[in-house]
């Protein structure tokens, strides 16, 4: 089956995917908190350790 490049442009339009169509940027933000935690637990325990050995 062959389409044409004006029956592709309908069907998108026809689809939500026209010009002056947009959506908003997903954001995965239990993902984003749940690798900062872990982010944040990394630098306590490494700065903890660096604390430890060379202060103590």
């Amino acid at each position: 089956m062959t389409v044409r490049f004006d029956e592709f442009v309908r069907a998108a339009d026809a689809a939500g995917f026209g010009p002056g169509i947009r959506t908003r940027r997903w954001i995965d933000w239990p993902r984003i908190i749940a690798w900062s935690t872990v982010g944040a637990l990394v630098a306590l325990v490494v700065g903890g350790s660096y604390v430890a050995a060379y202060v103590l």
